[in-house]
């Protein structure tokens, strides 16, 4: 079956606006000035929080399926199979 693709529904093919080029510079300078802030203090030791490990793999794993199930859906709209393949790295990831 030949499905008709709408060439807008692709996030390759949308252009960017100049305030979505300010907050990106913006968000960039500021994960660079934090992680300047916090490099001093990057030897000294935190708190121990004892079920840290299983908290983070669960979340890692909830993010890698959840941005797997977002790029097959962005894989249906458009037929780009390099994000299909995207795809199932990450859900063979998680």
């Amino acid at each position: 079956m030949h499905r008709i693709r709408d060439p807008l529904t692709s996030l390759f093919s949308i252009p960017t606006v100049p305030k979505q080029k300010r907050i990106a510079l913006v968000i960039g300078f500021v994960a660079l000035v934090s992680t300047l802030v916090v490099i001093p203090y990057a030897s000294t030791p935190l708190w121990g929080v004892t079920p840290f490990f299983p908290i983070f793999i669960a979340w890692n794993m909830f993010g890698d399926f959840m941005t797997s199930h977002l790029l097959y859906i962005q894989y249906r709209a458009t037929g780009y199979k390099p994000i299909l393949i995207l795809s199932g790295t990450f859900f063979l990831r998680g």
